[in-house]
């Protein structure tokens, strides 16, 4: 992951749960514990995360995105 493509915790978090995601299943979404995620919620702006729980996260909401862009692909195929 290069710095270019830094996407904060905070800012994962955010998206996945506007994307539909319950704050539960996005903990196993992302393989990662509830404490962690609440740890996530209420962190303060620029408060840094272990290595492995930013890839989670940025991991998470990369393939969250591919799946609405693809689900948008076929909605628009089925004309839904």
């Amino acid at each position: 992951m290069s710095s270019n493509d830094y996407i904060s915790p905070k800012t994962a978090l955010a998206y996945l749960v506007r994307s539909g995601l319950s704050k539960r299943a996005v903990a196993k979404y992302c393989d990662i514990t509830p404490m962690t995620l609440y740890r996530i919620q209420n962190a303060p702006d620029g408060f840094a995360f272990r290595e492995s729980t930013v890839k989670k996260m940025h991991d998470a909401y990369t393939r969250r995105e591919q799946e609405m862009a693809s689900d948008a692909r076929v909605r628009k195929e089925l004309g839904l």
